[in-house]
């Protein structure tokens, strides 16, 4: 796959940031959809969703805007069938720094051809743990920025739930 690789300059309030997109020239993806989240609102309000592509051996991350998208994506879940994407982008994860998928209201979602698949569909793995037991000063010095770290505990008290009122909305709470 041929990768055109091209540089934008975008001026926003007397600051010039560097934008670099990826695009795969005119070539489709063909995968297998898996870890369908639940629709999400952004911190600009922008509802969107993540999905796990399964593109043969790779799985990458992507994110699809397009909120429309997310009951086609359910189904392909849940009928375990593969999905053509095109006309997507590839963008640097702002945060891991790793390629992700990008899905917008352009991006065409198709059912592909017998010949054009070649692999089969693989459940993922449940995402592998490799944990030690640390201190919480041993996370907090050692650790980076946006690290994942898993956290056991053990409730030794556990208070009777009460009801309480946040907006239009009861919610139950229970300390522990």
């Amino acid at each position: 796959k041929e990768v055109v690789q091209r540089n934008f300059l975008c001026n926003k309030k007397q600051k010039f940031k560097h934008f670099l997109f990826l695009f795969f020239s005119d070539e489709p993806l063909i995968c297998y959809i898996h870890n369908l989240s639940p629709l999400k609102t952004s911190q600009l309000n922008n509802s969107f969703f993540d999905i796990t592509l399964q593109l043969g051996n790779k799985n990458m991350r992507a994110v699809c805007f397009s909120p429309e998208k997310h009951p086609t994506m359910k189904s392909k879940v849940e009928s375990s069938s593969p999905v053509k994407i095109s006309n997507y982008q590839i963008r640097k994860h702002k945060f891991t720094d790793e390629d992700e998928v990008h899905i917008n209201k352009r991006t065409k979602l198709e059912n592909p051809s017998r010949n054009e698949i070649t692999f089969e569909c693989e459940t993922p793995e449940e995402e592998k743990s490799d944990t030690t037991n640390n201190s919480i000063q041993d996370i907090i010095t050692n650790q980076n920025e946006k690290s994942k770290v898993n956290i056991t505990g053990r409730v030794t008290k556990l208070d009777n739930p009460t009801l309480i009122q946040t907006g239009n909305k009861t919610l139950t709470k229970q300390e522990c």
